[in-house]
């Protein structure tokens, strides 16, 4: 299920409740009300290691508050997907906690 929202935008949020969780992303049944700090593009996702790849302009200092991603029915052009232009890499990973 996962795997389906790769390379899709989503609201990079911060939820206020505590969810419990056994290690890895939980499905909420409604989508939740709480502060948006901007939006990504979910690059890639690595289960096996608990890691989310995300195409942001979010600050580091701000996504490591981020622990909620809302996923619309905001659909990528497809040339965003097939068409590449090489510029310098400049990423920034976290282990979800």
């Amino acid at each position: 299920m996962f795997y389906a929202a790769n390379a899709s935008l989503v609201g990079l949020c911060c939820l206020g409740e505590k969810v419990s969780s056994r290690g890895g992303p939980v499905l909420l049944s409604q989508a939740p009300i709480c502060p948006c700090v901007g939006f990504g593009v979910l690059r890639g996702i690595d289960m096996g290691r608990g890691l989310y790849f995300l195409l942001t302009p979010v600050e580091p200092s701000v996504l490591r508050k981020v622990n909620c991603l809302l996923l619309g029915a905001v659909s990528l052009p497809a040339c965003i997907l097939t068409t590449q232009v090489r510029r310098p890499l400049c990423s920034f990973t976290t282990r979800y906690p």
